[in-house]
C-alpha cells in the first residue's frame, strides 16, 4: 500500500514540475529555471474541500482562494492519508503512509523514527535536487528525526508561527526576485 501512496505523492510533484510548457527531466531545457514553475503550497488546518466559493459553496465568498484556484492547479479528488494533523503532514512530506514510519496519531507523531535514507527523499530534498529553492513557514509538526536531520538542511524557514506574521512574511518572500524556481510551503493554523 505505501508503494502506491509514495509514488502518488511523487507523481503529484512530478506533474507540477512537468506541467504544460515545462521541460521534462533529462532534456537540455530541463535545467533552465524558466522552464520550472514556482510552487505555492498553501495548507490550512481542518478546512474541508467545500469551504471555498470556487468549489460551489454558495454561502462563502473566498475571492482570494478563488483567484488562486483559477490561476493554478486545484485538486478536486485529493485525499489525506490520515485525518489527523501530525500523521497527515508526515505523509505529505515523505510520500508514505504514516504507518510506514510508525505514526498513527498526533500523540506519537513526534516520536516517528524516519530513517535518513527516507528523509533524504522527502519533498524538500527532492525538489532541492531538482533545482528548487525551498521555503517554509507556519505550522510544521514534523518528527524530530525528519525535521532536524533533513528538513532544516533543505528548507529556509520564513516564519515559525502560523497566525499573524506568516501571511506577511510569505507575501514578502513572493515579492523578492528569485534566481531559481521555488516552492513556498505556507502552513496556516486557521481556519482550525
Amino acid at each position: 500500500m505505501h508503494f502506491q501512496i509514495k509514488y502518488t505523492v511523487l507523481g503529484v510533484c512530478f506533474s507540477l514540475l512537468c506541467a504544460p510548457g515545462v521541460a521534462l527531466p533529462g532534456t537540455d531545457e530541463a535545467d533552465s529555471a524558466a522552464n520550472k514553475p514556482n510552487i505555492l503550497f498553501i495548507m490550512t488546518d481542518q478546512q474541508h474541500s467545500g469551504m471555498a466559493s470556487c468549489t460551489g459553496n454558495k454561502n462563502l465568498k473566498t475571492l482570494a482562494l478563488d483567484k488562486l484556484a483559477a490561476s493554478g492547479i486545484r485538486f478536486d479528488r485529493a485525499y489525506s492519508a490520515n485525518p489527523v494533523c501530525g500523521p497527515s503532514r508526515i505523509s505529505l512530506q515523505l510520500g508514505l503512509m504514516p504507518s510506514a514510519v510508525g505514526v498513527q496519531s498526533n500523540y506519537n507523531s513526534n516520536e516517528a523514527k524516519v530513517p535518513r535514507s527516507i528523509a533524504a527523499n522527502s519533498i524538500g530534498p527532492l525538489l532541492q535536487r531538482a533545482g528548487y529553492k525551498c521555503a517554509m513557514g507556519g505550522k510544521v509538526h514534523l518528527p524530530k528525526t525528519l525535521w532536524e536531520d533533513v528538513a532544516l538542511e533543505s528548507w529556509e524557514i520564513l516564519d515559525k508561527y502560523s497566525r499573524e506574521s506568516l501571511a506577511k512574511n510569505c507575501v514578502e518572500y513572493l515579492k523578492q526576485p528569485h534566481e531559481k524556481p521555488f516552492i513556498l510551503f505556507a502552513s496556516f493554523i486557521n481556519p482550525h
